[in-house]
């Protein structure tokens, strides 16, 4: 199944693009901090939000995140060291799903 999508370098490259998408996406949202400084060389994307002048992301925040996506059939997770979220990007991952998921904390689905 995954040599029909390409050799190694061919999925690799898919996965890139959409993580890259992400990655500038989330540069674009007031609030949103990155950990890396640039696009990640795979598919794992991670950050905090209400970064800045709200201080840092507290785990609590970030698993009502993770709820509050999920119940909009948007699968991302946290992390407790450093707390963050991190989201995956794979071959399967659509342009319109990482446009889902920047759309959502755009608009401020904030938890309860």
């Amino acid at each position: 199944m995954l040599e029909a999508e390409g050799d190694a370098q061919a999925r690799l490259e898919r996965i890139r693009e959409r993580s890259q998408q992400l990655w500038q996406g989330l540069q674009l949202i007031e609030g949103v901090q990155t950990l890396l400084e640039q696009p990640p060389p795979a598919g794992l994307v991670s950050f905090v939000l209400g970064a800045g002048a709200q201080g840092p992301m507290a785990a609590t925040t970030a698993a009502e995140w993770v709820q509050r996506l999920g119940a909009e059939s948007i699968w991302l997770r946290s992390l407790a060291d450093p707390i963050c979220l991190r989201a995956c990007t794979h071959l399967t991952t659509t342009a319109a799903e990482v446009d889902q998921l920047l759309a959502a904390l755009q608009s401020g689905l904030l938890p309860a």
